[in-house]
């Protein structure tokens, strides 16, 4: 399916009509928080259409991640054309299997690539013992898996928390934050021991296509967001997590779980692939 006859179609799309409306959305997201001078790293990003984006918004550098050198022809005619083909390096790499060939980046973008990985769940599971204790959490490498998944998941929570809200007076929100800080303790206590217990029964096996589900409801519902509605905001319980700010609009909360995700991925104690010392 992903031979160079799809690469081909895919680029003539994008040079025909441009991003697709979720890639759309994507990059304009990217670009209201601020890529300048950014390092892009993109996994499974086929002809590299959101990294010329990206690029031309003001990110500095960007790695393409394939399985596959089908896309690498039809890239880099496209990347010859807007004149960024010293900004980009493609390399043929399955960062499930080893984890630790790639250097980490200010922004990693995943579009429609869980979905497509031929085997998901070594996708999201890399961790080579699952039992082995994460580094600098309390979880072990499977707990932690869950807990990343879970940070997509609690975004539905929290697009409705801020729809609500956001519509009422700054007050109520700050007042609705201030409760939540307050039970902090028991909130942290919760979230460590709910992931323990989750893990037991939403496993690494069941994980894939809970974050797959997950995945394409978000991208459904940010790709039917007004522009206006990205704007709305509420307080948030900043005790609660580092990457909660003190007022979040949607736009922010959209952002969140790719940031939460890849903040624990470093903190996974992964063995080397296979070929490796």
């Amino acid at each position: 399916m992903f031979d160079d006859r799809f690469a081909r179609r895919m680029a003539a799309r994008y040079r025909k009509k441009g991003l697709d409306a979720t890639a759309r959305r994507m990059v304009e997201l990217l670009a209201e928080r601020g890529v300048q001078g950014a390092s892009v790293l993109e996994i499974g990003g086929g002809v590299g259409e959101i990294q010329l984006e990206l690029l031309r918004a003001g990110a500095a550098s960007a790695t393409n991640l394939e399985l596959s050198p089908a896309y690498d022809a039809e890239a880099a005619r496209l990347l010859a054309v807007a004149g960024l083909a010293n900004r980009v390096q493609r390399r043929l790499v399955d960062i499930a299997a080893d984890p630790t060939a790639v250097e980490p980046a200010d922004i990693v973008v995943l579009h429609r690539v869980v979905c497509c990985y031929p085997d998901y769940e070594k996708l999201l599971g890399a961790a080579a013992d699952l039992r082995r204790p994460s580094d600098g959490t309390r979880w072990t490498n499977e707990q932690l898996l869950f807990h990343m998944v879970f940070g997509f998941m609690i975004v539905r929570v929290l697009l409705r928390l801020v729809r609500l809200l956001g519509r009422l007076p700054a007050p109520v929100g700050r007042s609705f934050a201030a409760v939540l800080d307050s039970a902090r303790r028991p909130f942290h206590v919760v979230n460590y021991w709910g992931s323990c217990g989750a893990a037991l029964v939403f496993n690494h096996a069941r994980m894939g296509w809970i974050c797959d589900r997950t995945i394409a409801a978000l991208q459904r519902h940010l790709a039917r967001e007004a522009e206006d509605s990205l704007h709305r905001g509420m307080a948030f319980p900043t005790s609660w997590d580092p990457y909660f700010a003190p007022y979040m609009t949607l736009a922010d909360v959209y952002r969140y779980p790719s940031r939460h995700f890849e903040h624990h991925r470093r903190q996974l104690t992964l063995r080397p692939g296979p070929g490796g010392p």
